[in-house]
């Protein structure tokens, strides 16, 4: 099986939510298609890229998207809403005669779930501000309430990735909590970054 690809500055982890404006007629081409295809893969790239391929990504791993609403924006652009199901490793790529990409993958495993985490842990006073924050976020900024009607604020690798695609963070550093391991290294960054506590309690 392959995805087109759509390279963009952007890094979504597992459920995370994000729109876009569709304008160059490749990328309309990807989401009729994407509707066959299950989705498609949003690969990040750094913004200052003068000409974007697969072969100056700055990474192979990809978030597999789906199209979970669509609309028409106040200029008549194509607006699609998109949600990562999953991250996955682009393997190979070929480019299409309009220059639209298209890649084989395989599946990758990314943080553990809240299942897979120790109730301590959840539990734990420095993770629940972390929770308590992002949900004030969500409560002052309706535009991201509205991506998200099923927030699951008490899920926290869900509040870890959420921080990490809002953070004003150089996109290398977020393409690095794309890794499976990363886990408890984002954790004790957000400890730092918005607890203000370089140690946080276990």
């Amino acid at each position: 099986m392959m995805l087109a690809i759509f390279p963009l500055p952007i890094v979504l982890l597992p459920g995370g939510v994000t729109r876009l404006n569709i304008f160059e007629p490749k990328y309309i081409r990807l989401v009729t298609e994407s509707y066959r295809d299950g989705g498609f893969a949003l690969l990040p790239y750094k913004q200052s890229t003068s000409y974007i391929s697969h072969t100056n990504a700055k990474s192979s791993i990809a978030a597999w998207v789906e199209i979970i609403d669509f609309n028409t924006s106040t200029d008549d652009l194509l607006c699609i809403d998109i949600k990562a199901k999953q991250l996955i490793e682009i393997t190979s790529v070929e480019s299409e005669a309009d220059g639209l990409l298209r890649g084989s993958f395989h599946a990758l495993q990314h943080w553990p779930d809240k299942y897979e985490l120790s109730k301590t842990a959840q539990n734990n006073k420095e993770n629940k501000k972390l929770m308590s924050v992002l949900n004030t976020i969500f409560a002052e900024h309706q535009h991201l309430a509205a991506l998200y009607p099923h927030a699951n604020e008490q899920d926290l690798p869900w509040v870890c990735a959420r921080f990490i695609e809002l953070l004003p963070l150089d996109i290398k550093d977020k393409i690095n909590f794309m890794a499976p391991e990363s886990f408890e290294q984002c954790l004790a960054f957000l400890h730092t970054t918005i607890n203000g506590h370089h140690n946080a309690p276990a």
